[in-house]
């Protein structure tokens, strides 16, 4: 029984990754985070699932191995990210049924989103 109440309040978390908003990432003030849309978390977990070490998102590398994200075209610019585990809302169950299906037909042959 132990278990079971486990998977289910598993069940109810969901991995979602946040960059570091601040003007200044690197500077003392408190860190404020911004959440990835929900097909950015989606290439991010897929990258992370197939053991890469880039996601690549809309002129901006995601690098997993240093937890960074890097604008393409000046790797001078750089964030923090981080993936936390947050409820998971009804709205967010709704998606993933019919996200997953829509994806993965539209960008099927796109390397990139794979």
């Amino acid at each position: 029984m132990g278990s079971g109440a486990s998977r289910t309040s598993n069940s109810l978390l969901k991995d979602v990754w946040a960059r570091q908003s601040n003007n200044n990432p690197f500077s003392e003030e408190p860190a404020e985070w911004e959440q990835y849309s929900d097909l950015q978390n989606l290439i991010i977990e897929r990258a992370l699932k197939n053991k890469q070490q880039r996601a690549f998102l809309d002129g901006y590398i995601i690098d997993l191995e240093s937890n960074l994200q890097v604008l393409s075209t000046d790797h001078s610019k750089q964030r923090p990210i981080k993936r936390v585990k947050r409820k998971r809302e009804n709205r967010d169950l709704r998606k993933a049924r019919f996200m997953n299906r829509l994806f993965y037909k539209k960008h099927s042959s796109n390397p990139e989103y794979v």
